[in-house]
């Protein structure tokens, strides 16, 4: 794909690329102690992109004012403001200054993006190979020693320089995005390397989370790959197919003594749930701070408690000071209230609409924004995603898809 690409278009392509990366990979390059520094970093391949904008525009800035810019700036304002009767209010108000930090990164990546056409599949591009290479780095710094004794010992890998779920959400998303562009003919088996590397990091972070995107994600596009086909017939052999080969695939891994440490999460965490007496350490956590965060809600319905304050309260529930709810649904209703959740989800609501409304189930683009908007919403259950850089670049091409069906339309 990157033939078809124009000199300028591959520049833009290489600077989101590497801003992505960037923002996993920044503290494993500097360390927390070196913010200032990460800073910078962050800032150069912005500047860059801009900066090859002017190039190739004549110095002519043509940026449209879209919903995706009044979203950020809206929900980075109400942080702010929210501030004024948060439990922990310059926690609130730095909220809100990151917002619209990030909310300036996506208007220079927008300026760069929206008039390309094929701006969603480049992006989508961009993010995997930001995924891949990730987790190559991740591998080669904390070594690849210690990934495989935590792949074969099924112990969870180190989280110095990310925490671990992320590690795996990454790497979920990469090879999600890697199955899509292998079935439309748009990546080749030479990327399958990268695709491992991946799913080593997957089973090395033994994130619930990751296994389960990885699952929805590749089951998903396969889904939508055979519907594409018009014979029914056909269609219904395929799914069958899938269908019983991850029945044996699933056994398979049962048996395989590897994965005793990742089954035996998901089966104290189903225990967990379900009521059961058996329940790890983890799940016992996040089902305390899930009502923890209930409890603060009901208790500040409109406003909540602050926006990130309701860490502040977790000693009460787990005995553990300065942990997240382990779910952004409740973490907003808790720090935000209605008023953040609302402003927080309705950009969701409105693209979810856009894509049933105007569904294409045939096109690869519709399937792979689809799945990608459902997967967020789902794993949003299972962890605090409002404050992380990469939520609003998996929401860009997601909003730039929807803007064309709507151009075309």
């Amino acid at each position: 794909m990157l033939k078809r690409m124009s000199l300028y278009e591959k520049a833009v392509w290489l600077m989101l690329l590497l801003y992505f990366w960037l923002t996993y990979a920044i503290y494993g390059l500097v360390g927390k102690e070196g913010s200032r520094l990460g800073g910078v970093m962050m800032l150069l391949p912005v500047a860059a992109a801009l900066l090859f904008y002017l190039i190739h525009s004549g110095g002519v800035v043509r940026f449209r004012f879209n919903a995706f810019f009044f979203y950020m700036l809206f929900f980075g304002l109400y942080c702010m403001v929210n501030s004024l009767w948060a439990y922990n209010a310059g926690v609130a108000f730095s909220r809100g200054e990151q917002m619209l930090e990030k909310l300036i990164v996506m208007a220079v990546f927008f300026l760069c993006f929206q008039d390309l056409e094929h701006s969603t599949e480049d992006i989508l591009l961009a993010l995997m190979w930001g995924g891949f290479l990730f987790c190559a780095y991740y591998i080669l710094y904390v070594g690849p020693s210690h990934v495989l004794s935590s792949v074969l010992g099924g112990k969870r890998s180190d989280s110095t320089v990310l925490n671990v779920n992320s590690l795996g959400m990454c790497a979920a998303y990469a090879l999600m995005l890697y199955v899509h562009f292998l079935l439309t003919g748009k990546a080749r088996l030479r990327c399958l390397p990268f695709a491992a590397l991946c799913f080593v990091c997957i089973l090395a972070s033994q994130s619930r989370k990751g296994l389960i995107a990885v699952a929805f994600g590749v089951v998903g596009i396969f889904f939508f790959h055979t519907v594409e086909n018009k014979n029914a017939r056909r269609t219904l052999i395929k799914v069958l197919a899938l269908l019983l080969a991850l029945l044996l695939l699933c056994f398979l891994l049962s048996r395989w003594s590897v994965l005793a440490g990742y089954l035996d999460r998901f089966r104290t965490m189903l225990s967990g749930l379900s009521g059961g007496e058996e329940m790890d350490k983890s799940t016992w956590e996040r089902l305390e701070l899930r009502n923890l965060g209930k409890t603060l809600f009901l208790q500040n319905p409109i406003g909540g408690v602050g926006i990130d304050s309701p860490r502040n309260f977790s000693v009460e529930a787990v005995g553990r000071e300065d942990m997240y709810l382990h779910d952004n649904y409740i973490e907003l209703l808790a720090g935000g209230g209605l008023i953040g959740f609302l402003l927080y989800y309705w950009l969701y609501a409105v693209l979810l609409v856009k894509l049933l409304r105007r569904r294409k189930a045939r096109d690869p683009e519709w399937a792979v924004c689809f799945l990608l908007l459902i997967l967020m919403l789902l794993m949003d259950y299972g962890a605090v995603s409002y404050h992380e850089r990469s939520t609003y670049f998996y929401l860009m091409p997601v909003f730039l898809y929807c803007e064309n069906l709507r151009r075309s339309a």
